[in-house]
């Protein structure tokens, strides 16, 4: 996804939105809440990204979805103690550091399995700590990880609006095709280009600003 369309989530950088704005913290707000439908939501959103994790740590396909479910009980627990606005803690941050204790306690339990008689080699394998999981992932990483949360937080929306409304903002904030050639396109005027832009990106923000 363009660099520039993930910066429009900064407040700095979405020049249209009114300044009384205020964000809705709907999935923050509904995973304490125990809400069901926002647990389900929250899940399609940052399962598939905890799992990629502990696949780049380099924990097996089936130990990386039991890892998952272990983090979404941590989450679950401590969710009242994520403070949004603390600068030091943004949430991908303090889901990995979830995530992480969980991969080194993985690769801890392995380590305490007695070896088997001809199996010393994948004992060994298994029983080394990943001395080198990151305390936070590169930028280029992060950067890949956003992108592919904002498109998952993007298709949980799609439906919310009409088919040019939605084909208007993608052209424009994903493909970052001018304004101007998108209202040519799909028959609409410059100024309905740019509220299709505007409703959607408010809906994200809404949404999922407290989380992305």
């Amino acid at each position: 996804m363009h660099r520039a369309w993930i910066a429009l989530l900064d407040p700095k950088g979405f020049k249209i939105m009114p300044e009384s704005f205020q964000t809705s913290l709907s999935m923050l707000d509904g995973i304490r809440a125990d809400d069901p439908d926002q647990w389900k939501r929250f899940a399609k959103l940052f399962a598939p990204l905890i799992y990629e994790w502990c696949r780049r740590s380099r924990i097996q396909s089936q130990d990386a979805a039991d890892i998952t479910q272990e983090v979404f009980r941590v989450v679950a627990e401590r969710i009242e103690s994520f403070q949004r606005e603390s600068v030091s803690s943004p949430f991908h941050r303090w889901l990995w550091g979830i995530t992480r204790h969980k991969v080194y306690d993985h690769f801890g339990t392995l380590a305490r399995r007695p070896a088997v008689r001809g199996g010393t080699t994948a004992h060994m394998m298994f029983s080394q700590v990943p001395i080198d999981v990151p305390q936070e992932w590169s930028k280029v990483e992060a950067e890949n990880d956003q992108s592919a949360v904002s498109r998952r937080a993007l298709a949980l929306i799609q439906t919310d609006f009409q088919p040019q409304t939605w084909q208007a903002f993608w052209r424009v904030a994903v493909d970052d095709v001018s304004a101007a050639e998108v209202a040519n396109e799909l028959g609409m005027t410059v100024g309905a280009v740019y509220n299709a832009r505007y409703k959607v990106l408010k809906r994200l923000r809404e949404e999922f600003s407290d989380l992305l």
